[in-house]
């Protein structure tokens, strides 16, 4: 499983992330694009910013970054990847943005600093999934994604559970779901949006978010939303939000002649503004099941509606001969609460209803004098 697991995070991290590589002398392929970083931080409203000591205020305190990324396949159809960081550091000890330039290839990545002088070399891993040799199909469809979004919903699913994760197909909105204790992963197939969330035990813990379009024939990156969890000194947690936008985008062959070549008219730069401050919300598992609490109980039951069906869903309870005693339905909702104390004691069935997606719970009624 986790070997399977490390297998596809390295192909979606060459699929869904894009980088790039240079450095050869008879390139295949290049792919080159710019992206503009920002910033946002959640934390609890009952954190007072002027409170922050300057370690949690630094962690806040990222710019907006520009970055170049190139990369080239060479002739044995190995990537280089050079990643040129745009902005100037600030200061002396600005350490964010003490590196100039990123290279990686097959033997190795060496980081610069502004003047060019390397900060450090360290040896590429012999399993590095980014810097593999690739196949010949692979050189073909770098940098191009309808081979993944074209795929039939029956062929991720069977993709999906071959990993060993619990995978449904979500016809109303066009999506994949696949989960299992440590990984989420939604597959957009309509808005070529790709998802990937991490849990360990202690929760969440960060995600990627892919966002595609549509450039004539092709499919190609437009944003990137990374979600990572951290926690200030006194053990509050934050979150951090880096969105990354695709200024342009360009592919070549090896004759040097364009494949794509996109500009991003839409986005405009804007004075940075600061820390931007939003409200925490704990990122919680997705689940297909509807759960009901407390269990057994004497008068109300918290339902909480599985993620697939909030935004429109229908709540029926049934008593042991299938007699439909109580409905109601819901709009935009995660959790609802009803009141169940005039229900004669015994076993329900509590069934969520969205479209054709149905998800059931038993519940006991148990009143304080009663034998159950």
């Amino acid at each position: 499983m986790k070997t399977q697991l490390k297998r596809f995070f390295g192909i979606s991290v060459i699929l869904f992330s894009i980088l790039t590589y240079q450095y050869a002398q008879h390139p295949q392929k290049v792919i080159t694009y710019t992206t503009h970083s920002q910033y946002f931080f959640s934390i609890p409203f009952s954190e007072n910013i002027k409170n922050l000591n300057d370690l949690d205020y630094n962690k806040m305190l990222s710019k907006e970054k520009d970055i170049k990324t190139e990369l080239i396949i060479d002739e044995d159809r190995f990537p280089t990847i050079i990643q040129t960081f745009l902005n100037q550091p600030e200061y002396a000890t600005d350490y964010e943005n003490a590196v100039y330039q990123s290279i990686t290839n097959k033997t190795e990545t060496v980081l610069y600093d502004h003047q060019q002088q390397v900060i450090s070399s360290n040896p590429t891993a012999d399993d590095d999934p980014v810097i593999k040799r690739l196949t010949d199909e692979e050189v073909r469809f770098f940098g191009f994604f309808n081979q993944s979004f074209t795929l039939s919903p029956s062929e991720i699913v069977q993709n999906f559970r071959m990993m060993g994760l619990t995978c449904r197909y979500f016809a109303n909105r066009s999506t994949v779901i696949a989960m299992n204790n440590d990984v989420e992963i939604s597959v957009n197939l309509l808005d070529f949006i790709y998802e990937i969330r991490y849990f360990s035990s202690q929760g969440f813990e960060w995600s990627k978010t892919n966002y595609y379009q549509k450039w004539g024939d092709y499919i190609i990156p437009k944003m990137e939303v990374n979600l990572y969890k951290d926690t200030l000194t006194n053990q509050i947690p934050f979150i951090k939000t880096e969105i990354i936008h695709y200024l342009n985008y360009f592919v070549t062959d090896q004759d040097g002649n364009y494949i794509v070549e996109y500009q991003n008219k839409e986005w405009k730069p804007f004075p940075e503004k600061g820390i931007q401050i939003q409200p925490y919300e704990e990122i919680n598992k997705r689940d297909f099941e509807i759960h009901i609490s407390p269990n057994p109980t004497s008068d109300k039951v918290r339902i909480d509606i599985p993620f697939c069906m909030q935004d429109h869903f229908l709540i029926g309870i049934y008593n042991s001969v299938s007699q439909l005693v109580y409905s109601t339905s819901g709009l935009e909702q995660s959790t609802m609460e009803i009141d169940v104390s005039t229900f004669k004691d015994g076993l329900y069935i509590i069934q969520c209803q969205n479209g054709t997606m149905t998800s059931s719970a038993k519940l006991i009624k148990n009143s304080t004098d009663s034998p159950y």
